[in-house]
């Protein structure tokens, strides 16, 4: 099984000038976790960091409604842990 990603076939901008990001089965399914657990049916932001050439992060982001308030809350999908 694959552990992670090489800089080349991670994240790019493609011609068509669109930004691609390629993620692991398991990343998909902990995000679908995630959206599960809180019952998310708004847009989610995917936020993939690839800067330290060791490993990637992913993170997710949405609104969630807090004890009345809207607020943007950001759950970590794959960490440095998982390097």
């Amino acid at each position: 099984m694959e552990t992670g990603h090489s800089k080349e076939r991670f994240s790019y901008l493609d011609g068509d000038g669109m930004n691609h990001v390629s993620l692991l089965r398991q990343d998909i399914e902990k995000i679908k976790a995630v959206l599960d657990e809180f019952d998310v049916n708004t847009p989610i932001k995917v936020m993939v960091d690839e800067s330290s050439g060791i490993g990637y992060t992913v993170d997710i982001e949405f609104e969630y409604e807090l004890n009345g308030r809207i607020v943007n809350l950001r759950v970590s999908i794959n960490g440095v842990e998982n390097w």
